[in-house]
């Protein structure tokens, strides 16, 4: 019994190193891509650009604050009111940060262009804007400044 059971343990032993011949790289493969789901793309993925959104924003200032306040004084009760005053963009579209600076300011911004700013804002995720989500501001989603792209065909929205 004793002899079969070392038997075992050698032939296990002997065969351990050998289930995991080579390092990390030799398993590695390098494989060039011959098609896409993009189609024919010759160098970067091309999306309609819509429009940049945002503004700069001085230290010290609160920008949800200042959407609250430009709200009350033109009279409007809550952000979802604002759907029907501004055109929006019409379905879902995919965003990204922008690192241009900003043209606008907060504070060169009139009430109505600061409203409308800040509803596209509030509809926007960190890479996708939905018009049928709520309207959700928050100094995160204030502060963010996206590049709104516009999608189609294949790779629409649903």
């Amino acid at each position: 019994m004793m002899t079969q059971a070392m038997s075992i343990r050698h032939r296990w032993e002997r065969r351990t190193p050998l289930a995991n011949m080579g390092g990390p790289r030799s398993r590695a493969r390098k494989e060039q891509v011959k098609a896409s789901l993009l189609g024919k793309v010759v160098g970067k993925v091309k999306l309609p650009h819509l429009r940049t959104v945002g503004f700069a924003i001085s230290e010290g200032r609160d920008p949800v604050t200042a959407a609250y306040d430009a709200l009350a004084r033109l009279g409007y009760r809550s952000p979802e009111d604002l759907r029907n005053v501004f055109d929006l963009p019409a379905g879902p579209r995919l965003v990204a940060p922008s690192l241009r600076i900003p043209e606008l300011s907060l504070e060169s911004l009139t009430d109505e262009a600061l409203l409308a700013e800040a509803l596209v804002l509030g509809l926007c995720t960190k890479t996708m804007y939905d018009p049928t989500r709520p309207v959700v501001w928050t100094r995160a989603s204030l502060s963010r400044r996206l590049e709104m792209f516009q999608t189609g065909g294949f790779y629409a929205l649903d």
